[in-house]
């Protein structure tokens, strides 16, 4: 089985970040046996675009709002990351040449986010 929390050899959830999602995504016992096997094989399956997807949904749990978008001038993909509570915090990114480098990065910097609270 692969591990659904890796990033090119990086840990893409760890910690307080990993815990919380792990939770989220089986938020009740009884979804613990089979069912929680069966959630959580297929995200491990999906490609990462659509793994994004989920964690993005994760993130809205938490009011914290993820996107990735192509910079204004169509040369590379950008992260904002904006925490709401009751101000906002907002983390934009440098240019990556494609979406994908975008969404790791992303998920890299909502792990960090996540687990400093």
């Amino acid at each position: 089985m692969k591990n659904i929390y890796k990033l090119k050899n990086k840990t893409m959830l760890e910690g307080k970040a990993k815990e919380l999602f792990d939770k989220w995504m089986r938020p009740s016992p009884l979804e613990h046996g089979r069912f929680g096997q069966l959630v959580t094989n297929t995200f491990d399956n999906i490609p990462l675009s659509m793994q994004f997807g989920v964690i993005q949904d994760f993130a809205d749990s938490l009011r914290i709002v993820v996107s990735v978008d192509d910079d204004v001038n169509n040369v590379g993909y950008y992260y904002d990351i904006d925490e709401i509570d009751k101000s906002i915090e907002r983390h934009v990114s440098e240019i990556y040449d494609t979406r994908h480098q975008a969404r790791e990065q992303a998920i890299t910097k909502l792990n960090e986010l996540i687990n400093k609270r």
